[in-house]
């Protein structure tokens, strides 16, 4: 049986249309770094409250004479041959809700400027909070016994809302406060900034950092008028 031209055409206009929104859709809304056949990249996941929301930023650095960025020092008031790069990592590729996990780039780049993995920075937020349970790792000038394996367990426990009332401004303020831990053994103070070997690190390296709700956690905005 002959197929009518008409419907023909229309077929033909179809699957031309199909192949150019996939097209468009790649360029225009690419993939996210870690999806990709190819992508370098360490992991950290672990568990969390479901309304919370994760980023992590990888800050690399490079120099040498043949650098063709420049870096003004305000401490020494020079001009050298530098380069500083931030990378801000968004996307979570879990698919549960009450977990999460960011793929963080890790290898060094652009040959002129040598580009080398300096830090890796997390924070979580919520509707209530929006910086709390955050680490910093980084790379230390040298291995030392303070240096971290990637192995290491770390977690925020005891994940808590805190409401107090501002005698200056006559507002309330919150904010969620959290306990540090480091292979079940709980950092004293504000020392959420750890040293890890980053020379060690490869595509089948996993940071777990867990972060734990506790009694008093809130996920619900406050009203700073009232403290509600």
């Amino acid at each position: 049986m002959k197929l009518p031209i008409k419907f023909i055409l229309a077929v033909i206009f179809l699957v031309i249309l199909g192949v150019g929104a996939i097209f468009f859709t790649k360029i225009f809304n690419p993939a996210p770094f870690g999806s990709n056949e190819g992508d370098e990249y360490i992991t950290i996941k672990g568990s969390k409250p479901k309304d919370l929301n994760v980023t992590a930023w990888a800050t690399f650095y490079g120099g040498g004479e043949n650098c063709n960025s420049w870096t003004f020092s305000a401490d020494t008031g020079k001009v050298t041959k530098a380069a500083k790069d931030v990378i801000k990592i968004e996307h979570d590729f879990s698919e549960n809700e009450n977990s999460y996990e960011l793929r963080i780039p890790y290898k060094g780049y652009n040959t002129n400027c040598g580009m080398t993995l300096y830090s890796v920075s997390f924070k979580a937020n919520n509707k209530f909070d929006e910086v709390f349970a955050s680490f910093r790792t980084a790379r230390g000038a040298e291995v030392s016994y303070r240096t971290l394996p990637s192995t290491v367990h770390l977690e925020s426990r005891n994940c808590n809302a805190k409401i107090s009332k501002s005698r200056k401004r006559e507002h309330w303020t919150g904010y969620i406060m959290c306990d540090f831990y480091i292979d079940n053994k709980k950092l004293q103070g504000d020392q959420n900034s750890i040293n890890m070997d980053f020379d060690l690190f490869n595509d089948s390296t996993v940071i777990r950092y867990d972060i734990i709700a506790g009694k008093d956690y809130r996920s619900e905005p406050m009203d700073p008028e009232t403290g509600i």
